[in-house]
């Protein structure tokens, strides 16, 4: 897809464009690709975070003596990176979403930060949408999904530490 609309906006400003950039770049292009792509890569850094998380939580000597305490740390800490990357892919893609949907597209002309708007033409406002509905609105709510699961997950660990019997040393 090519912008064929006449704009002041510089080329990778167009909501469009960075709609293409942001969908061939390898971290935003996971939910979009193989649901199962984000579901493996979720999958690895959450074991990755478990083995970090265990060697850190190892270290604590009351923890090594409570192995239950242990385990619930391990699982609590462990999911904090995953929900992190998910939410940065869930910011990405509403932002995208959002600059498909308006009319006006907010630009910088210069590094200034000098904030110019453009009215959107009529064409590019439907074809804007389209994209958004059908294609990132989609995606935007199976990385929602992902999150509350992980989230769930998150929940479930506070639940059951805070049920573990108190240590005192």
């Amino acid at each position: 897809m090519k912008n064929s609309f006449p704009s002041p906006v510089p080329k990778e400003q167009i909501p469009l464009n960075e709609f293409i950039e942001i969908k061939q770049s390898w971290f935003f292009k996971l939910p979009v690709s193989q649901k199962r792509d984000l579901y493996r890569f979720i999958l690895i850094i959450w074991i990755i975070s478990i083995i970090i998380s265990y060697i850190i939580a190892t270290g604590s000597i009351i923890l090594n003596t409570h192995i239950t305490h242990l385990i619930t740390v391990v699982f609590l800490s462990s999911c904090i990176i995953p929900l992190l990357l998910i939410s940065r892919l869930y910011l990405g893609w509403s932002y995208i979403y959002k600059r498909l949907q308006s009319d006006i597209v907010v630009y910088e002309e210069s590094d200034w930060h000098d904030g110019q708007k453009w009215q959107k033409t009529a064409e590019m406002k439907k074809r804007d949408a389209l994209i958004a509905e059908f294609q990132v609105k989609p995606i935007i709510s199976f990385v929602q999904k992902c999150f509350q699961f992980n989230f769930i997950i998150l929940l479930i660990s506070v639940l059951i530490y805070n049920f573990l019997p108190r240590i005192t040393s």
